[in-house]
């Protein structure tokens, strides 16, 4: 079996594509804005931005999914939890560059770190990918 991933590391886009519905998920539920510890200021303003995720606010299935996905990241070290909230949360006025600063690492262990939770995510969520 043959596959465009080169590399050893499982292709996990389905997981963004998931932390991606999560966000907007939890904006729904949080209404406007999100305000996470380590991240206060952290906003989500306009639910259309994530374009082509769907949203299925009030499904039983998808509402226990997305719990599913809270559980997994609550699991995490805040280090982890923080770059996620920032990746998937704050809106596209932010920068990589500035994502990680507010994160208050350099962008090789922001993008590290994003792997390991993507990982994290992945392992915890059974999802069909």
């Amino acid at each position: 079996m043959t596959s465009a991933n080169t590399s050893r590391e499982p292709d996990l886009a389905w997981v963004e594509r998931l932390l991606e519905q999560w966000a907007q998920w939890q904006h729904g539920i949080m209404g406007i804005g999100l305000g996470y510890q380590g991240l206060s200021g952290a906003r989500y303003s306009k639910p259309e931005e994530l374009t082509g995720v769907a949203i299925q606010h009030g499904d039983p299935k998808f509402d226990r999914l997305m719990l599913d996905v809270e559980r997994a990241l609550a699991s995490m070290p805040s280090s982890l939890q923080d770059v996620v909230r920032a990746h998937y949360t704050l809106d596209d006025s932010w920068t990589m560059k500035a994502r990680a600063k507010r994160c208050h690492v350099s962008m090789d262990t922001y993008y590290r770190r994003l792997k390991i939770a993507h990982a994290h995510v992945a392992e915890q969520v059974r999802g069909d990918g």
